[in-house]
C-alpha cells in the first residue's frame, strides 16, 4: 500500500528554533521573529544551517548543535519572549515593558517596541520619558517630559537635574520663568503660555537629531501612513509647481500686454504731437469763394464813365418803350455783290475767314442787331462802373 502524499501546512506548522543566551537554551517558533525584525532576520537566521526539529519529533538531538547564541542577559530575553510569545492575559510590569522596549530597539522589532512604547507612557516620569525617549530615540516621550517640567506646579529637584543634566535643567529654568513673568505682566490672569514653542526653540536640535533617528523604527501602519502623507505631499508639491507654472505664464502675458499698452500709447501720444507741430507749422489756408462765372477777355468795362442815375418812369406810364422810327438812317452804301466798299478786301487786303471774324461779319451783325431792336427795352441803361462795383464783391 502506498503512502499518502503529505503536506504541511502554511499557517500552523510552525518551525523551531534555538537560542542560547547565557548559558540558557529556548526553543521557540520562528515565524514570529522572521515576520517582525528583518533585521534579527539577516542577522541570526539566514544562513544558518540547523534542522529545526521540536525534541517531540527527535528527542536524542542535541540542541547545542545547532543553538543561536545571543549576547543578552537571560532576563531581558526571558521578558521579550513573554511579548513575543503571550501565555497569559495578564499583562507585563513596568520593568519586564522596558526590557521589552531594550530588545525590541536593539533587534527593530517595531510592533513590540510600539506596544511596549504604549504600556509605559502613562507610568513614566517626566525625567525618565527625558532620558529613555533619548536612548531609546522616541521624540514624543523627550518632548513630553520637557513640557512636564516646565508646566507643573512644584520646581525641578536636584536629582531631576541631575537626571536630565544640568545644562537641560537651566533651560528649563529659564522658561519656566519667562512663563512666570509673562503671567506678572498680564496682572496676574491666567494667559495661556506657549511652552511648546518655547522648548521647541531651545531644544530644537536634539528634538530634530531624536525625530530623524526614529523613523527607522516605524511600524508597518506608520509607514504605509508616512508613504501615504509622504504621496499627498508630493502630489501637494506638483500641484503648486503647476500652479505656480501657470501664475507665472499670467504674469509674463500680462506683462507684454501692459509693453503693448504703454507702446500703443507711446506711439498715439507721439502722433498727437506731430499732428499739432504741423498744425502750428502749416500756412493758413485762403478763403474758398464762390465763382461767378468767366469774363470774357474782350469786355472791357468803363470804369471812369460816371454812374447813370436810375430813373424810373413816374406812376400811372408805360414802361415800354417808344416803337421805332418809321424812316430809319440810310444803310451805308455797298457793293454790287453785297459788299461793303470801305471793308478790308475792298482796300486790298486778304479777306479775314476765322471764326471770329464771321461771327462779327456785318450780316451777322445786322442780324444780332435787329434781334436786339426787336426785344423791349425793359429797363433803362445802366452804366459799367456801376456794374463793376457790384460784380466786385462777388469775384473775390
Amino acid at each position: 500500500m502506498s503512502t499518502p502524499m503529505l503536506q504541511f501546512d502554511e499557517e500552523y506548522y510552525w518551525e523551531l528554533v534555538t537560542f542560547l543566551v547565557e548559558g540558557h537554551i529556548f526553543r521557540v517558533p520562528k515565524h514570529n521573529f522572521i515576520e517582525h525584525s528583518k533585521t534579527f532576520t539577516l542577522r541570526y537566521l539566514v544562513g544558518h544551517d540547523q534542522r529545526n526539529k521540536s525534541e517531540a519529533e527527535d528527542p536524542y538531538d542535541d540542541p547545542l548543535s545547532h543553538a543561536i547564541v545571543l549576547d543578552v542577559s537571560v532576563d531581558d530575553f526571558r521578558c521579550f519572549l513573554k511579548a513575543l510569545y503571550p501565555r497569559y492575559s495578564k499583562g507585563l510590569l513596568k520593568n519586564e515593558w522596558l526590557r521589552v522596549l531594550k530588545l525590541s530597539h536593539q533587534w527593530s522589532f517595531c510592533t513590540y517596541r510600539q506596544m511596549a512604547i504604549e504600556a509605559l507612557t502613562p507610568v513614566m516620569a517626566p525625567t525618565d520619558k527625558i532620558v529613555w525617549g533619548k536612548e531609546y530615540t522616541i521624540a514624543a516621550w523627550v518632548n513630553f517630559g520637557l513640557v512636564e517640567l516646565v508646566t507643573r506646579a512644584e520646581g525641578i529637584s536636584q536629582s531631576e537635574a541631575e537626571t536630565i543634566g544640568w545644562r537641560n535643567a537651566i533651560d528649563l529654568f529659564n522658561i519656566r520663568e519667562a512663563q512666570f513673568a509673562s503671567v506678572a505682566s498680564s496682572g496676574g490672569s491666567q494667559q495661556p503660555f506657549d511652552a511648546g514653542n518655547a522648548i521647541n526653540e531651545a531644544f530644537h536640535s536634539d528634538l530634530i537629531t531624536v525625530h530623524n533617528e526614529e523613523s527607522a523604527y516605524l511600524t508597518r501602519g506608520e509607514t504605509s501612513v508616512a508613504d501615504g502623507a509622504r504621496l499627498k505631499a508630493a502630489a501637494l508639491e506638483e500641484r503648486l509647481a503647476q500652479q505656480e507654472w501657470v501664475l507665472s505664464q499670467g504674469k509674463n502675458t500680462l506683462r507684454a500686454l501692459k509693453d503693448e499698452f504703454s507702446a500703443a500709447r507711446l506711439a498715439t501720444l507721439t502722433l498727437s504731437h506731430q499732428t499739432a507741430s504741423l498744425a502750428i507749422t502749416k500756412p493758413p489756408k485762403p478763403p474758398i469763394r464762390a465763382p461767378i462765372g468767366v469774363v470774357h477777355p474782350a469786355i472791357k468795362l468803363e470804369e471812369e464813365a460816371p454812374p447813370v442815375p436810375l430813373s424810373l418812369p413816374p406812376i400811372g406810364e408805360s414802361c415800354v418803350p417808344p416803337t421805332q422810327d418809321a424812316n430809319p438812317p440810310p444803310a451805308p452804301p455797298t457793293s454790287v455783290d453785297g459788299s461793303n466798299p470801305t471793308s478790308v478786301t475792298a482796300l486790298g487786303f486778304p479777306p479775314n475767314t476765322s471764326p471770329f471774324a464771321r461771327q462779327h461779319s456785318p450780316a451777322v451783325s445786322n442780324t444780332n442787331s435787329a434781334t436786339s431792336s426787336a426785344l423791349p427795352a425793359l429797363a433803362p441803361q445802366i452804366s459799367a462802373k456801376a456794374v463793376s462795383e457790384r460784380l466786385s464783391p462777388l469775384r473775390w
